[in-house]
């Protein structure tokens, strides 16, 4: 194995155990908005939202803050089956199916090539 593999597997086994353990809390800016809700006068509550909802969409426009859906996450996770990843909360979730691991997928194989070491490639449907 070379020296730049070990350095990468090194580099994702640390952030691995690095994150394994955090908390998961929401962005500050998500987290602002949240709190708008505890502010009783309808008015000052209206424009705490106001000014929340504009800094957050300013931030999705920078890529600060990325916005997905469950069927987006699904569907990643899809094409990266069989890749190790840190685990950093983005494709883990507290509901029952976000928890479960994809351990096989159904695919057709579209290309197939023999690689250095003699191990195999494989290119399957949909780039999975």
């Amino acid at each position: 194995m070379s020296k730049t593999t070990m350095f990468l597997l090194a580099g994702f086994a640390f952030a691995s155990a690095a994150t394994a353990e955090k908390p998961h809390n929401p962005p500050a800016l998500f987290k602002k908005l949240l709190d708008c809700r505890a502010i009783a006068d309808s008015a000052e509550r209206l424009a705490c939202y106001d000014q929340s909802v504009g800094a957050l969409e300013e931030a999705e426009k920078k890529k600060d803050v990325v916005v997905v859906d469950r069927k987006e996450i699904q569907e990643t996770k899809k094409t990266l089956f069989g890749f190790t990843l840190p685990k950093i909360g983005l494709f883990t979730g507290d509901k029952e199916d976000d928890k479960q691991e994809i351990n096989e997928i159904q695919s057709t194989v579209e290309s197939a090539r023999m690689v250095k070491g003699g191990y195999w490639s494989l290119k399957l449907a949909n780039d999975a």
